[in-house]
């Protein structure tokens, strides 16, 4: 080996050239790399095509210049920032196939009422106990301003938990539920929920030390396999395709935006259309009837009834039909009729958190029955069916 040294002053190891006939595609290739520019050796900072910054261009002058930039070729012109929309479709496409395969894996279909009704005791936590303690994990989520993402991946957890191990006692419900939010926080959210702040509003009994130990629990009786689809995975790309934005988190609102938002008739159906399809959403994590669904036509129905409910004029378009995979409404109609009940029915349902977020400006009051029942139901099956009927005609 002979230390050789290029003209910027830089340090190079290049072997000796071997001799004739010997050399081989390796030692090539070796003098090939050898030769290349080493952009982190020198003294001023040069981009990735070699040219120096503008900024540094003043504060090095009288210094050796960089090395000459390589002539770019003619036909090789590339973008600077090359992000085909084509390829973002596909992969988004891929995605969407992905999770509707992994939605009917016998894993994450398991749990149903039955399989829970046959594990637990019912002395301990029967199924109507169930949507009390979902009730409780929305209103943890909504004053820990977790994502929508968070809660259905917890309520997902909790689910999945009671079909597969058999709770001891009433107070290791109140910790799985706990657990099951702080897990969730964990894969969604950005940083992490406090065992703390994760059991607040639940028995005295339950320590941080308990929820530690039944997130131990979940995620053994799991199997560690914690990911799951819920509505709120296929949710954010049916109201994309449908011309509306998602509401990502329960973040409070500040006042400006709170007095925007009330005035309601100057609101887009849109915005209502979207808030209206995640308060559906979220009212159907309390529902025993749709642990038996399947997530992607529990999403779809969700959006096609919020754009009815808000007034779009047309609540299946074939811009969904393609994004969806559902074709026609008719292919969930059962899940569409079970959320258009749970909102009719939502005032003396469990889900108090759910119903009176719902009924707050911040959402653009898309509980109201006035203003959506009549849109979701029909008038026959609704008390008071004469009043919304007038409403209508006036």
């Amino acid at each position: 080996m002979q230390k050789q040294h290029n003209a910027g002053g830089l340090g190079m190891l290049r072997t000796t050239a071997p001799a004739a006939g010997q050399r081989s595609a390796l030692h090539e290739l070796s003098g090939n790399a050898m030769d290349l520019a080493r952009l982190d050796l020198h003294d001023t900072p040069v981009d990735c095509k070699g040219r120096m910054p503008l900024c540094c261009a003043a504060s090095t002058a009288g210094t050796a210049a960089p090395p000459a930039p390589r002539a770019a070729s003619k036909h090789r012109k590339r973008p600077r920032f090359a992000t085909p929309t084509k390829l973002c479709a596909e992969y988004a496409a891929q995605l969407q196939r992905h999770l509707r395969e992994r939605e009917l894996l016998p894993a994450h279909r398991g749990a149903t009422p039955e399989a829970i009704a046959a594990r637990q005791d019912p002395n301990v936590l029967a199924l109507d106990e169930r949507a009390l303690l979902v009730n409780w994990m929305c209103t943890r989520a909504h004053a820990a301003a977790l994502r929508a993402e968070t809660l259905h991946c917890a309520v997902r957890l909790m689910d999945r938990a009671l079909a597969a191990a058999a709770l001891p006692d009433r107070l290791a419900g109140e910790a799985l539920a706990a657990a099951a939010l702080r897990c969730a926080a964990k894969l969604e959210e950005v940083a992490d929920l406090p065992p703390h702040v994760a059991a607040a509003g639940l028995h005295a009994a339950v320590t941080p030390a308990a929820v530690a130990a039944a997130e131990n629990a979940l995620c053994a009786a799991l199997g560690y396999a914690l990911h799951a689809p819920s509505v709120v995975s296929f949710l954010p790309r049916y109201l994309k395709a449908a011309g509306c934005t998602q509401p990502r988190s329960y973040e409070p609102v500040t006042q400006q935006q709170q007095h925007c938002r009330q005035q309601q008739h100057a609101a887009p159906w849109a915005a209502r259309a979207a808030h209206l399809a995640a308060y559906l959403a979220e009212l159907s994590l309390g529902s025993l009837d749709a642990m038996r669904m399947r997530p992607s036509a529990l999403a779809a129905a969700a959006v096609s009834t919020a754009l009815r409910g808000a007034g779009a004029a047309d609540a299946w378009t074939p811009t969904l039909a393609h994004a969806t995979g559902y074709t026609a409404p008719a292919a969930f109609a059962a899940e569409a009729a079970l959320l258009a009940a749970l909102h009719a029915g939502a005032e003396d349902a469990p889900l108090k958190a759910t119903f009176r977020r719902g009924c707050g400006a911040e959402l653009m009051r898309v509980a109201s029955q006035a203003f959506y029942a009549f849109r979701l139901l029909p008038l026959a099956t609704l008390p008071g069916g004469d009043k919304w009927q007038r409403k209508m005609r006036s």
